[in-house]
């Protein structure tokens, strides 16, 4: 269950393109001064050593985020992602990647609370030391799929579910749309998001048609492909579906992902597209 490691995968294009979503989701449900509450269900470590032999091995970040740090033309839809990276760098080389639990914890306000799940003992220790620092975050150990059965409704009432799992293990696919199914019984304004792989070997159609099945008002799924002969990672294209998009989230994820194409470009044809699966 545990073989999947993320350093090496850490900082790549995809990481990269939820990342900045995920970032644009959360400050659009913070427009509002109510209070939200964020459960990020596959948080793994939340910071990633960029120098660290797994890292290393392919290099994928720089098929990613090394791209685009250091960059200053990119629009405001993804300052706020700009400026956790250096943060996160401030010697102005990229040394470490933060994760979700990182951006999570960085974007809070006074009145928001988060929750981050890991299921691997020895990660969930890593993770409960990067958060430490900010009592509106807790980690907690656990399976992130049966997470939301525990852990919703929030108090809050308001609020976002990211799930982001590994995809190294069969049915993972069925199990976000379960866990989705669960949850929206139990807190059915939330807004839930999901990360995807995109290739022939992932049942794609499958899960978009189960997801359109939940009925959830707009269901939108973004979609990243880079198009790199150069890449040699498994993984050239990838997704995030949203289930309740919050309305004013379409137009600056738009702005976004087309100035992401034109990094991505630079050695190859990115392209993006939008699924409207539930209007």
């Amino acid at each position: 269950m545990f073989a999947y490691r993320h350093l090496y995968h850490a900082g790549n294009f995809a990481d990269v393109f939820k990342h900045i979503l995920l970032t644009q989701l959360i400050s659009v449900l913070q427009k509002k001064e109510k209070p939200i509450f964020v459960l990020d269900t596959h948080a793994g470590v939340g910071r990633y050593d960029l120098s660290h032999p797994w890292a290393q091995k392919n290099k994928e970040y720089e098929f990613g985020v090394s791209r685009l740090f250091g960059s200053t033309d990119y629009p405001s839809e993804v300052s706020k992602y700009m400026d956790f990276l250096r943060e996160e760098n401030p010697s102005g080389s990229l040394a470490y990647y933060p994760g979700s639990p990182i951006i999570i914890s960085k974007l809070l306000r006074m009145q928001d609370r988060a929750f981050c799940i890991e299921a691997n003992k020895n990660d969930f220790g890593v993770l409960g030391e990067v958060v430490a620092g900010n009592r509106r975050i807790t980690a907690k150990l656990g399976d992130g799929f049966n997470s939301l059965q525990s852990m919703l409704p929030p108090r809050e009432r308001r609020g976002l579910i990211f799930m982001d799992p590994a995809f190294d293990q069969k049915g993972e696919y069925d199990r976000i749309v379960s866990s989705f199914a669960a949850g929206l019984r139990k807190f059915a304004t939330g807004v839930y998001v999901a990360w995807f792989p995109l290739s022939d070997q992932f049942p794609v159609r499958d899960f978009y048609q189960k997801l359109t099945a939940l009925s959830v008002k707009r269901t939108i799924s973004f979609e990243l492909d880079i198009d790199d002969e150069n890449f040699i990672g498994q993984m050239r294209s990838c997704g995030l579906v949203i289930l309740n998009c919050p309305y004013l989230f379409q137009e600056s994820a738009y702005l976004a992902l087309r100035w992401l194409c034109g990094v991505f470009s630079r050695r190859g044809s990115a392209t993006f597209k939008t699924r409207f699966l539930v209007d």
